[in-house]
């Protein structure tokens, strides 16, 4: 594997080894090759096998080297939102902020934010703070509606804060939303 090959070139991501793509980009640090894209691989790659520390010190250290990476300041708010939820403690939302003032709108990108800040709203004590995060939430649903979102992937969003499914704002998202295709 080249150190300077897309992630989405490298055989063992295709084929979904993460594994062994953490390997490979390993041996290419070993070798002296250092660059954002590297540590955003590597961290990526850690992630997906669970390795959660790792990870987050690989795309910190993507980010050490090139602060405006969209790819690894998105890769680092999901993993920021897996930790929180496993700690069941606040996201921070500052992250998935940058995510979306460096990254090109998605549906992706904007389920994932409305996702963290529907784990934020759960996990926030006042009132005042709760209301905050849902609206984000809601706003970041209603530009994944808009982009095309399924019904699916905005109910995804709900699972992370029941009273979502409660609130007329979001029932009226999930009325513009697709259905899931199934073939």
């Amino acid at each position: 594997i080249l150190p300077t090959m897309p992630a989405s070139k490298c055989p063992a991501i295709r084929q979904a080894n993460y594994r062994a793509a953490t390997g490979y980009y390993e041996q290419a640090l070993d070798r002296g090759f250092r660059s954002a894209a590297l540590f955003n691989n590597l961290g990526y790659c850690y992630d997906k096998v669970n390795d959660l520390g790792n990870a987050e010190r690989c795309l910190r250290q993507a980010l050490a080297a090139d602060p405006k990476l969209p790819v690894a300041v998105y890769n680092l708010a999901r993993l920021n939102l897996r930790q929180a939820v496993d700690k069941g403690v606040i996201p921070d939302t500052g992250i998935i902020e940058k995510a979306i003032s460096l990254g090109t709108e998605s549906v992706e990108l904007d389920i994932d934010a409305a996702r963290i800040f529907a784990v934020a709203a759960g996990s926030e004590l006042s009132l005042t703070g709760r209301q905050k995060q849902l609206e984000r939430c809601l706003l970041f649903c209603a530009r994944a509606a808009r982009l095309g979102s399924n019904r699916g992937q905005l109910r995804v969003v709900a699972n992370f804060y029941k009273p979502l499914q409660d609130d007329p704002r979001f029932r009226e998202l999930l009325q513009s939303a697709t259905e899931i295709k199934t073939t």
